[in-house]
């Protein structure tokens, strides 16, 4: 990948919000679903509740699916975006202040939900509270015809 498209990659994906996130179960079960996400470095941080289908296949790590791309494209115009792989799990007490930094920064609605490590490991003890997630991308393909890319 040349410099000028992964930097054209990175910043795609800092300028987008929502990911599908694909996941699979032990019983071969797939699931798709939208999430809000930030993106920090190159990893991709989202909340979710741990009773959901997805956060449920990935228990403490799996691998994952995901996509991310422009929700208002409209056909004739070329078709572009983000489609990739990677490792998904809980996020640790220890990365919780990163992940609550960014995510808030990106999201200030749910900011003061997150900021408090108090609520956070408060929710560790909730099945139904949302937890943060974080996404390691271990792969990523880019569509987009201004570029001339092999998977």
């Amino acid at each position: 990948m040349t410099k000028e498209l992964e930097e054209y990659v990175l910043e795609y994906m800092r300028a987008h919000r929502v990911l599908i996130l694909a996941t699979s179960g032990p019983s071969s079960d797939v699931w798709a679903c939208p999430v809000y996400y930030a993106f920090v470095g190159t990893s991709m941080l989202f909340v979710s509740r741990p009773d959901s289908l997805h956060a449920v296949h990935i228990g403490v790590g799996a691998t994952v699916a995901f996509g991310v791309t422009d929700t208002d494209q409209r056909p004739p115009a070329s078709a572009h975006g983000i489609q990739g792989r990677g490792l998904a799990r809980p996020a640790t007490i220890r990365e919780y202040p990163i992940f609550a930094r960014y995510y808030a920064r990106m999201f200030p609605k749910y900011g003061e939900n997150l900021v408090s490590p108090r609520a956070f490991r408060a929710s560790l003890s909730n099945a139904r509270e949302s937890r943060p997630y974080i996404l390691f991308p271990t792969f990523i393909k880019l569509t987009d015809k201004r570029f001339s890319v092999d998977p």
